[in-house]
């Protein structure tokens, strides 16, 4: 298994909290699992002028033009849209009973926002902060387990 130093913040977090279809095909991410190399591809936003077919503009040519080989990349496809509420599921499942309850269908967002109503300002700044660190933490896992999959143990630093 190839063995990287990955760094998790800011690329990798970033790369992991993207949203499909929200952040498609706007931003686009490749790894080369030989080196831990990461490219951006960020697509323009739609001209009048343009249909889809323009926008998404191929990522082999996109990587030649970069001077790389392309069967060396792999794209880092966001999370789906439902796996970030499962991960929202899964931290709910941590607090108290009568405010998971009330909050399953909420989103994300919107529970965060709301927080206060729930808790006193304390406790909402103290969940707000236990959110942020189970969300990296489970993206994170994630992550990892995309990696090891593709053949690399990964270090983060």
């Amino acid at each position: 298994m190839q063995q990287l130093e990955l760094e998790w913040l800011p690329t990798w977090s970033l790369m992991w909290q993207r949203d499909d279809p929200y952040h498609q095909p706007l931003d686009r991410a490749f790894l080369n699992s030989k080196t831990g190399e990461v490219i951006w591809m960020m697509v323009d936003e739609r001209k009048d002028d343009q249909d889809t077919e323009e926008i998404l503009d191929p990522a082999e040519d996109f990587l030649r033009e970069k001077g790389k080989e392309p069967t060396e990349w792999e794209e880092v496809r966001p999370l789906h849209h439902g796996e970030h509420h499962e991960i929202f599921r899964e931290f709910l499942a941590t607090l108290p009973g009568h405010v998971s309850g009330q909050c399953n269908n909420a989103s994300i967002g919107g529970f965060l926002g709301d927080l206060e109503k729930y808790f006193d300002p304390e406790d909402a700044a103290r969940i707000g902060k236990d959110w942020n660190s189970f969300h990296e933490q489970a993206l994170q896992r994630r992550a990892e387990e995309w990696l090891r999959e593709r053949g690399v143990a990964v270090a983060w630093t």
